[in-house]
């Protein structure tokens, strides 16, 4: 991951943070960097205006004075649901990923830290050298667990591999396609 793409991830966290601060009933979801900023999806208890918009950026800007580290904490399934009770959003993502998470396919510098993650839960991890041989092991994995389908997303590719989010995403486009040209 880039300089730039560990700020823009940081701070779609910190836009959740003040956006929890401000309008605590918030449910927030997802919140990636992306090629060219970052984003947060969030269910607000009521609409928003432009002037609360300026009311968050104006709370980031203050709250981001004091944030000096990052805490990565690993939870079960069960400590996750605690944490986001009240969010159906998270609920249900924590439920999709705890029931139906047979394999998972890493690569790259940080495939590690995932795979402990995966080897507490029991979940079958595959350590692999390219994106390419990510695909191909993953459609292996859904033969051997009898899936009838087969979650894959460059966004699980390492950071470390490729120039930028693009030069990903083209490479895993190439990738799937020649599979489904075999």
């Amino acid at each position: 991951m880039t300089e730039l793409e560990k700020k823009r991830h940081s701070l779609a966290h910190l836009l959740a943070a003040a956006t929890l601060k401000l309008y605590p009933n918030t449910k927030i979801t997802l919140g990636p960097a992306v090629e060219n900023g970052f984003y947060y999806d969030m269910d607000f208890e009521n609409p928003i205006s432009d002037s609360d918009l300026k009311k968050i950026q104006k709370t980031m800007k203050k709250m981001a004075n004091s944030w000096t580290t990052f805490e990565h904490k690993k939870v079960s399934p069960d400590e996750a649901r605690e944490f986001f009770a009240g969010n159906e959003y998270k609920l249900e993502l924590i439920d999709e990923i705890a029931k139906n998470t047979s394999a998972v396919v890493l690569l790259g510098e940080l495939s590690m830290r995932l795979a402990d993650a995966c080897y507490a839960r029991h979940i079958e991890v595959n350590l692999v050298e390219s994106l390419d041989e990510a695909v191909e092991v993953a459609i292996a994995l859904c033969h051997k667990h009898h899936a009838t389908t087969i979650a894959l997303s460059p966004g699980g590719s390492s950071y470390d591999m490729f120039k930028n989010y693009k030069v990903r995403g083209e490479t895993f486009i190439e990738i799937c396609q020649t599979y489904l040209q075999a």
